[in-house]
C-alpha cells in the first residue's frame, strides 16, 4: 500500500490532512478456480500530488495502448514475469 497526503502539526503532533489517498493492491497468486486471474483495468495508472488536495492522474503511454489480443492463459513463466514487473512500478 502507498498514502500520499499532506500533514499539519499541532502541539508537536503531525495529523493527517483531509487530502490524506491510501491506494492498495489485492493479490491473489493461485485463484481457487482454472483461469481466474483478473484482467487489470486500472494498471499502470499513478496518482500525484501537484498541489495541496489535488490529484493527477497520470498513465504509462505503453500501458493505454494494446499490442496484442488478451490470451485465455499464460504460462507460469509469462505469469512471474508480468508479476515482477508489476512490483517493479510500486
Amino acid at each position: 500500500s502507498r498514502g500520499m497526503g499532506s500533514l499539519s502539526m499541532k502541539d508537536g503532533v503531525n495529523y493527517v490532512k483531509d487530502d490524506f489517498l491510501l491506494n492498495t493492491i489485492d493479490i491473489v497468486q493461485d485463484p481457487s478456480a482454472p483461469n481466474a486471474y483478473v484482467n487489470g483495468i486500472m494498471e499502470g495508472v499513478s496518482y500525484e500530488m501537484d498541489r495541496p488536495g489535488h490529484y493527477t492522474m497520470t498513465i504509462e503511454k505503453g500501458e493505454t495502448e494494446v499490442k496484442e489480443p488478451i490470451k485465455e492463459s499464460y504460462s507460469e513463466e509469462q505469469q512471474s514475469a508480468g508479476f515482477e514487473h508489476f512490483l517493479s512500478k510500486l
